[in-house]
């Protein structure tokens, strides 16, 4: 259950190494979601300032979970992902663990 998160931590990490090697601020913004047939998961995160908005809620027939960057309508149960945020989403259940780099990176004000 965890190689999801360490996996997107990696590519993280490898984006601001690649960005620092270049003597560039590293700037790393993410709002996603991905699956492995079985579960959803999604991430929010940022660098710097404020990651980009990521909503989820059930599906209106309860089929499963949707998870996107803005809520489809006014209406509805939507959750907001907090920032650096990991969520799991199985068949019954959502989980969040808090998202950060596997090395520091300094954050700009």
């Amino acid at each position: 259950e965890r190689a999801p998160l360490v996996a997107l931590q990696a590519a993280g990490q490898t984006m601001v190494e690649l960005a620092q090697k270049a003597n560039l601020t590293p700037s790393l913004r993410m709002s996603l979601a991905l699956s492995d047939g079985e579960n959803l998961y999604a991430v929010r995160y940022a660098s710097e300032g404020v990651p980009p908005s990521l909503y989820y809620r059930r599906s209106a027939a309860d089929y499963g979970w949707i998870v996107v960057s803005e809520p489809l309508q006014a209406d509805g149960d939507w959750h907001a992902v907090p920032a650096d945020s990991f969520c799991t989403f199985t068949k019954d259940a959502v989980t969040r663990v808090d998202f950060a780099l596997t090395k520091n990176v300094k954050r700009a004000a």
